[in-house]
């Protein structure tokens, strides 16, 4: 920050910033005020987000009589929802209620069944990779985790790598105004700025490095074992599966990550921002525009994203909301850009 302040405030309030925090009254979105802090179970128990001082639980309760309190140690994302983790020993466990913020509605923890209530789903290594900078692997197969080694979101170094040699010298060179000893987007290939994004967001069915090793300039082959199969792609996490298939990119060597999306800031622009960005490359001057005729009272130069990367249902995402008994799939917008019937 002492050097960079622009770029560290705007960061500090990105999800990529807040993918991991400590469960506290601050980090919990859940508005008890306001919102509904209990979610049923068909067996008849009930979880509740519970505050007491600065400690946020997950309390069960049965005939209205608590049963169990487990604390809210960690927090797993921020923009769509926020689901939270205990810690038991060197175990991290998933508590079974999530908060869903864009729904403004508690519900059941992905996958999790609406019957009744489990506390006893461990999350090891793989989650934490996207979601953290940093966690000690003590046992893979427990995936058991030295809990004091976690390094809570995604910070600088896992796009611009290690820094302690670049702050070293520009310590002892205030005037170098050329950055010394730092990973810059600008040295590198379109391959290799995709590959420093993809490593969080691609498929990562064939695994075979962990994340924690990658540095950016990495080849992402080294650490996943792709296929050439993209048709059953899914709109959480796999980001570049979803714009390889696309016209935009297969036909040109320029569109990365960067094209659209800064790395200091949210992805949380009005469509008419990144349509602009659309029309960098498509425009009526070079008669490759879009030929749809827009809606009364609406420009086709206002939105191109709705069109053509629409809000998707995912099916890694699926819970059960306050209220509902049929599961509800997470919308997020495809990165397969196309033309779509509907």
């Amino acid at each position: 920050r002492q050097c960079h302040q622009e770029a560290y405030d705007s960061f500090m309030v990105t999800a990529h910033n807040m993918a991991t925090m400590p469960g506290n009254r601050q980090t919990v979105l859940l508005d008890l005020k306001k919102e509904q802090n209990g979610f049923p179970f068909l067996n008849g128990s009930e979880v509740k987000i519970e505050m007491n001082a600065d400690t946020v639980f997950e309390t069960l309760y049965e005939n209205d009589e608590l049963q169990a309190a487990f604390p809210v140690d960690m927090v797993f994302g921020f923009k769509n929802g926020q689901t939270f983790l205990y810690w038991y020993g060197n175990n991290a466990f998933q508590l079974p209620v999530t908060y869903y913020h864009s729904e403004r509605k508690l519900g059941t923890s992905p996958g999790y069944s609406i019957l009744l209530p489990d506390f006893n789903r461990k999350i090891g290594r793989n989650c934490f990779e996207c979601h953290s900078s940093f966690v000690q692997i003590l046992k893979e197969k427990k995936k058991t985790m030295n809990r004091n080694s976690l390094i809570y979101g995604i910070d600088c170094e896992a796009c611009h790598g290690p820094a302690a040699e670049h702050v070293q010298y520009h310590t002892q060179h205030p005037n170098e105004n050329k950055a010394m000893h730092i990973a810059l987007e600008v040295n590198f290939s379109q391959r290799q700025q995709l590959d420093r994004c993809a490593v969080c967001h691609c498929n990562d069915a064939n695994q075979v490095k962990s994340r924690f090793l990658f540095k950016p300039g990495d080849a992402l082959s080294d650490y996943f074992l792709h296929t050439t199969d993209h048709e059953n792609v899914d709109v959480h996490g796999d980001q570049l599966g979803l714009l390889a298939r696309s016209k935009c990119f297969l036909k040109g060597n320029k569109l990365t990550c960067s094209s659209c999306h800064g790395g200091h800031s949210n992805a949380s622009e009005p469509a008419s921002y990144y349509s602009q960005k659309c029309m960098e490359c498509h425009s009526k001057e070079k008669q490759n525009f879009c030929k749809a005729t827009p809606a009364e009272g609406t420009t086709l130069e206002a939105n191109c994203i709705d069109c053509h990367m629409p809000l998707q249902a995912s099916q890694a995402i699926n819970f059960y909301l306050s209220g509902d008994k049929k599961r509800t799939a997470q919308q997020y917008r495809t990165h397969h850009i196309a033309i779509y019937k509907n």
